[in-house]
């Protein structure tokens, strides 16, 4: 006999002997269930009537000794390692949780024992399938309703859309495409003005004159410089100008077009307002001149409302006279939220419902994170509250975004004036007075500045007093510096007919407190 064949031999018998023995455990396993099954339901005697017991043979029903129990627990530990070794021999290459899962499965199933690895379906991968199939039922039922899979539709789409971008980009150019894609991420992130300022970077590049992909980048400005609002109606009339000189009439600009009609319909409120104001005495008068200005013309409501509550300010008429017009331009639709909003928050400001202001805050930052007057509002808000460390932070915030806005320097340098830190106060305030860009904005930087001047003036004086030698001369030229800076600004004042505020004049005759002025939300600065 080959030696192979004497191996083999060997393993076979092995393999009958476990099987002999593993045949007799269960022969005394059944046998054992058997008498447990008899003690307890009483027939345990007549059981064992039906075979003669040895009368040497241990009492049953006497506890084990420790000898015992080592022996039934080996016998036991035998018994699970001959059927490990079994299961093993069976499945040689399978892991350990594949027998368990095995083992488990004929318990549950009845099947003989013979490895068995379910199936599991090709989607989901949790549940097993039938026989001969590659997919559970639930997978099945889902496709019967969804009969295509996600990429059968995305593959042609993404074919159309790089087809479509291979086109454009070769004919517009790789940079411009890069610069469009940094701008319109800076519009998805609410940074309009940014989002513009790059844009500006590649007007000069964008294809003009044609019906190529170029008419979407300016659209795309277009569409920016509407979100900001009227405040920008100057801008975008300008750009529409440069970029459209004769082919807003194209089906392709429409768009730029129902833009071109929307700052018409603003100009034309505003003429019809300007018109109406020559020959107005008092609030009444010129609304009804307003009125009378518009009949017979196609007046967009919004703007006619809003003129209607500038009117209140300069009559100075009551908050619910303001708020029926604010009103009336909401009730033309969102698209006047860049109108309404500020309104709405100044009156709150006014009423100094601080919160309710802070809340409408947040509308002006979502629909423009760069938006200057939100800012502005929000450092109002919080230094009427005495919240002046909040107020700062947003004033800072806002100089960030732009550091030449006139009414936040100002405002900056109202919180570094009740910090009694006059340099940094007077820095702002000169900064506020040269960037002015409206009458209001002009003589309150200007009146400002003119109290920082004359505050810095008498500590100066004070402090010549006490001084001698170098120091007192040096103060004595730093006096004369700021009195040439007062004298300057005054005459500046008078030569454009303005004067500082009447607040502020109280202020520096020594009437009022920076305290009453600045703090309490009433007079000159109520916001």
């Amino acid at each position: 006999m080959s030696t192979d064949n004497l191996k083999q031999a060997e393993k076979e018998a092995a393999k009958a002997k476990k099987k002999a023995e593993k045949a007799a455990r269960k022969a005394e396993k059944m046998k054992e269930k058997a008498r447990r099954k008899a003690l307890k339901d009483g027939t345990l005697k007549a059981a064992l009537d039906e075979e003669p017991v040895d009368p040497d043979a241990p009492d049953p029903l006497r506890p084990r000794t420790e000898e015992e129990l080592k022996v039934e627990l080996e016998d036991l530990r035998a018994m699970v390692q001959g059927e490990i070794d079994e299961m093993r021999e069976q499945a040689p290459d399978a892991e350990w949780d594949d027998i368990v899962k095995q083992a488990l499965y004929e318990k549950q199933h009845g099947i003989k024992a013979e490895y068995h690895r379910p199936v599991m379906c090709e989607i989901c991968g949790e549940h097993e399938v039938a026989e001969g199939t590659d997919y559970c039922e639930e997978c099945l039922d889902d496709m019967k309703h969804y009969p295509f899979e996600w990429w059968q539709f995305i593959i042609p789409l993404m074919a159309v859309f790089f087809l479509v971008f291979g086109i454009l980009l070769a004919h517009e150019g790789f940079p411009i495409y890069h610069g469009t894609a940094q701008a319109q991420s800076l519009a998805r992130e609410g940074k309009l003005m940014s989002a513009l300022d790059k844009y500006g970077e590649l007007n000069g590049q964008i294809a003009d004159g044609s019906d190529t992909y170029g008419f979407q980048y300016r659209k795309n400005q277009v569409k920016l410089l509407n979100r900001t609002g009227i405040q920008q109606f100057g801008v975008l009339d300008n750009y529409l100008e440069a970029y459209y000189p004769n082919d807003l009439n194209k089906w392709y600009n429409r768009y730029a077009q129902q833009s071109k009609e929307r700052i018409d319909e603003y100009e034309a409120a505003y003429n019809c307002f300007e018109e109406a104001a020559q020959s107005s005495k008092d609030f009444k008068s010129l609304i009804k001149a307003y009125d009378k200005a518009m009949e017979g013309k196609d007046i967009n409501p919004a703007f006619a409302n809003y003129y209607r509550y500038y009117a209140c300010l300069i009559y100075e008429q009551g908050l619910d006279t303001q708020k029926k017009y604010v009103e009336a331009i909401k009730a033309q639709g969102e698209e006047y939220e860049s109108l309404y909003l500020p309104l709405e928050t100044e009156i709150a400001l006014t009423e100094k419902d601080y919160d309710k202001a802070l809340s409408l805050c947040d509308k002006l930052e979502k629909r423009n994170v760069e938006d200057v007057y939100s800012y502005v509002y929000r450092t109002v808000a919080y230094r009427l509250k005495g919240d002046l460390k909040a107020a700062a932070r947003a004033c800072d915030a806002g100089l960030k975004i732009d550091g030449t806005a006139s009414t936040l320097n100002y405002q900056r340098a109202i919180l570094y004036l009740l910090e009694g830190d006059y340099k940094l106060a007077s820095a702002y305030a000169e900064e506020a007075h040269a960037n002015a860009a409206t009458a209001n904005n002009y003589v309150s930087a200007c009146s400002i500045y003119s109290l920082i001047l004359q505050q810095q003036i008498a500590d100066k004086t004070a402090a010549i007093k006490t001084a001698t030698g170098d120091t007192k001369e040096k103060l004595k030229s730093e006096r004369a510096d700021l009195k040439s800076s007062l004298e300057s600004l005054q005459t500046e004042m008078d030569e454009y007919g303005y004067a500082v505020s009447p607040d502020v004049a109280k202020i520096i005759a020594g009437k009022k407190t920076l305290d009453e002025v600045f703090l309490k939300g009433e007079g000159d600065f109520a916001w």
